[in-house]
């Protein structure tokens, strides 16, 4: 820790170096986080349309089934 704080002190001109890699480092921590929202919002898109597939293949089915009877055909029954 004490080299650390000596090179950041030092006035040799080390200190571009050093910051020059924190500055990439940063960039690759922003990197990553982006790509981490990109793919949640893409997870969330898939998870929204596998859902509504589930709900239509459902209610085809349902009413492939049990088809619904008209007001008219329950009252004269």
């Amino acid at each position: 820790m004490e080299k650390l704080k000596k090179m950041i002190k030092d006035k040799k001109g080390m200190s571009y170096p050093l910051t020059v890699a924190l500055m990439l480092a940063l960039l690759i921590v922003l990197c990553v986080l982006a790509e981490f929202l990109r793919l949640s919002i893409i997870a969330y898109g898939v998870r929204n349309a596998l859902q509504e597939a589930v709900i239509s293949v459902a209610t085809t089915n349902y009413n492939r089934e049990l088809p619904v009877r008209s007001i008219t055909q329950s009252v004269n029954n």
